[in-house]
């Protein structure tokens, strides 16, 4: 017999309403949005640092690093498959943080050396030489939108290693930065791992494949875009079109903006 409050149950038995708690449980392990407002009315991530220290990081942050493959900067100066700079889900991110009133630095890194990385020689070489170059102190949120191009045994064994070593770099070189892991866009048996260790650190975890298999969110053949010269080009490749959209990039956009931001 359940003795106290009854209206937050949900089921009508005892078994219904442990599978209940426990799926909340679960959902709150995933989540590091723990939220505070200020009396102003900015919002703060509550989270702790190596030192087990509580600190408050801005939910709108002002320094972004983003690390990420072809869907980052494939086309050199944005993302593969979109049509230029303005609509890709990096510049849409930006747009929505700019929109906030925020002076915002962000940072490009691409993550194809961590995804193909088969050792830890390749995999520290990747950590030290592109992305401690773009960490700081004043890194207030790190965005990691990689996995896709794990595509040998080699890589996806390694990938098991390196995700935490990666996370734990990031930790140490900016101390003060949340962190968030987007993707993959193709469906990729890595997503296990990323699912894993996500929630062992307490990171935001942000899935795309669902959004590659909406209509109109990927790419084709005969598609435009403006290249690094500023000159339109047409897609004439498959792996070049199975790459998002415009339409795609701005799903990408809005998720991780309602998931982060919102």
């Amino acid at each position: 017999t359940y003795i106290g409050d009854a209206t937050n149950l949900t089921g009508t038995t005892l078994t219904e309403n442990l599978v209940d708690s426990d799926t909340r449980i679960n959902a709150l392990e995933n989540n590091n949005n723990v939220v505070l407002s200020s009396p102003s009315g900015e919002k703060f991530i509550v989270q702790l640092d190596s030192s087990y220290q509580l600190q408050l990081i801005p939910v709108i942050p002002n320094d972004i690093v983003y690390v990420g493959n072809s869907l980052l900067l494939g086309f050199t100066t944005h993302g593969m498959a979109s049509y230029d700079t303005t609509d890709d889900y990096y510049a849409l991110v930006n747009d929505y943080i700019e929109s906030k009133g925020v002076t915002l630095t962000p940072h490009k890194v691409s993550a194809v050396m961590f995804e193909r990385a088969e050792n830890s020689t390749q995999l520290n070489s990747f950590l030290n030489s592109l992305l401690l170059p773009a960490l700081s102190s004043s890194t207030k949120l790190v965005i990691i939108q990689a996995g896709d191009n794990t595509t040998t045994q080699a890589t996806r064994d390694f990938f098991k290693t390196s995700c935490a070593t990666l996370i734990e770099f990031i930790h140490t070189n900016a101390p003060n930065a949340r962190i968030a892991w987007v993707g993959t866009w193709y469906i990729n048996s890595v997503n296990e791992t990323i699912d894993s260790v996500c929630k062992q650190y307490g990171i935001a975890r942000i899935p795309l494949n669902d959004l590659s298999m909406v209509d109109g969110n990927m790419s084709h053949i005969g598609a435009t875009y403006i290249d690094a010269n500023g000159d339109e080009q047409t897609i004439t490749d498959a792996g070049v079109a199975s790459h998002p959209s415009p339409q795609g990039m701005k799903a990408i956009a809005d998720r991780i903006i309602s998931t982060l931001f919102n």
